[in-house]
């Protein structure tokens, strides 16, 4: 998620944002402890070829790390948003509003 929302008046708004954000990177931290759970075991590869295991290992640390890469993307989201919140209620403060 290279670009990331812009909290604005006709847009949704930036706690709705963060909520969402952070809902998704909830579930993806859920997803990575079911990920985790179903670790290849080399005995169930084994029999397969000597590069079997190998194989199952690599892919399985792949995917982990796609999903850890995803879940930061959406927490950085959610700070670039919180931001945006919060420097708009400092100007707000300022003004005296």
């Amino acid at each position: 998620m290279s670009i990331r929302p812009l909290v604005h008046m006709n847009g949704s708004s930036g706690e709705r944002l963060v909520d969402d954000l952070t809902s998704a990177a909830q579930a993806l931290t859920d997803a990575l402890a079911a990920v985790a759970a179903a670790a290849p075991n080399q005995r169930d590869y084994y029999p397969l070829s000597d590069g079997a295991w190998t194989s199952a290992r690599d892919a399985h640390e792949r995917h982990v790390r796609l999903l850890r890469d995803l879940r930061t993307e959406y927490l950085v989201a959610a700070e670039h948003v919180q931001e945006q919140i919060d420097r708009r209620e400092a100007n707000r403060a300022k003004e005296g509003r």
